[in-house]
């Protein structure tokens, strides 16, 4: 996983501290010099940062058991029209959309059901009990009992990224890692 290669990038460079926050306060902290780096994925980054990509994490549908959907190899995003919608506050789904087709998702809450979730366990739990699907990335630890699926048409994809301050001395420390799969996006 994107976690464990960070982690194992960052085990050669020395002592690792780990802590859980928004990717906004992350960002927020590697900017004011609190932190060398962060993990996050985020579709872009200001001029201030520079970016590494980990890994890529593909989007999938998150269904109850016995859904329609369990019948599929995948799902396209028109199909979610159809469907009561489980929103995870968090999802950094929009942003990618936009980011990779050009295009804003249409905000129509008369489609869309009435939840509207920050925690993770609970949007799974209320998925589990059919209250609706939600857009989650592959990479999201999920209840054995929910069902996933490949989003395609299209397929949208966000970017694990390890992120400094493009001025940090860590930049020089990252590229002489020798990770090979150690890439500078900016």
């Amino acid at each position: 996983t994107a976690i464990e290669r960070s982690l194992a990038i960052l085990s050669r460079l020395g002592a690792v501290v780990v802590s859980d926050m928004s990717a906004d306060d992350a960002l927020k902290q590697v900017e004011e010099g609190e932190l060398d780096l962060c993990l996050t994925a985020e579709p872009s980054y200001d001029t201030l940062f520079k970016a590494y990509l980990i890994g890529v994490d593909p989007f999938q549908v998150a269904f109850p058991a016995g859904h329609r959907f369990e019948s599929q190899n995948s799902v396209q995003l028109q199909d979610l029209d159809d469907e009561r919608y489980v929103n995870r506050v968090l999802c950094e789904f929009p942003r990618y959309y936009q980011a990779q087709t050009g295009e804003e998702l249409s905000d129509d809450e008369d489609d869309d059901g009435p939840h509207s979730i920050s925690n993770e366990v609970v949007a799974q739990v209320v998925i589990q009990q059919g209250y609706g699907v939600a857009i989650i990335p592959e990479s999201l630890i999920v209840y054995q009992s929910l069902k996933r699926r490949a989003l395609v048409r299209p397929s949208i994809y966000r970017k694990i990224m390890l992120v400094s301050r493009a001025d940090s001395r860590m930049n020089e420390i990252l590229k002489s890692t020798g990770d090979a799969h150690l890439e500078s996006s900016s």
